[in-house]
């Protein structure tokens, strides 16, 4: 199964992708970095481990304008695809039939971004990057904002 990773941040950006990547609960996005981390690992008092690190200055070189416009267009997409599956998803009335609503959802998800020309790994990689980096997240919230 493919997994997307959610972002924070601000305006567009934090709407179509905090919000929008979890169907009644059920995560569709894994929202774990690399090392397993959570975004709400981020406190203090979590283990050294399970803290989000900062990505390398490399990785965010590594991204070009272009695809963070594209990834701005899909994000969006993956949110209306995500907000059209949550009704199916909460109306589904066993964990088989919620696990196929979720699979699909998925599907559609990776397919959205693949066709703005991005893989599921490079768009998990801008997720990273946008949660580490306020000045790349607000970039793709005006790519975002014009794209609308």
């Amino acid at each position: 199964m493919r997994h997307f990773k959610s972002t924070v941040g601000t305006g567009i950006l934090a709407g179509a992708l905090a919000a929008g990547m979890t169907i009644a609960g059920a995560t569709l996005v894994a929202a774990q970095s690399s090392n397993g981390a959570r975004p709400s690992d981020r406190s203090a008092g979590a283990p050294p481990d399970a803290r989000i690190t900062m990505p390398p200055v490399a990785a965010v070189a590594a991204i070009s304008d272009q695809e963070l416009k594209s990834f701005a267009v899909a994000a969006l997409e993956v949110k209306k695809i995500n907000d059209s599956y949550r009704p199916r998803y909460r109306s589904a009335d066993t964990p088989a039939a919620k696990e196929q609503v979720q699979k699909e959802a998925t599907d559609k998800m990776a397919a959205a971004v693949e066709q703005k020309g991005l893989s599921v790994d490079k768009y998990n990689q801008i997720v990273r990057v946008a949660q580490a980096n306020p000045d790349v997240a607000q970039q793709i919230d005006g790519y975002a904002r014009a794209a609308k």
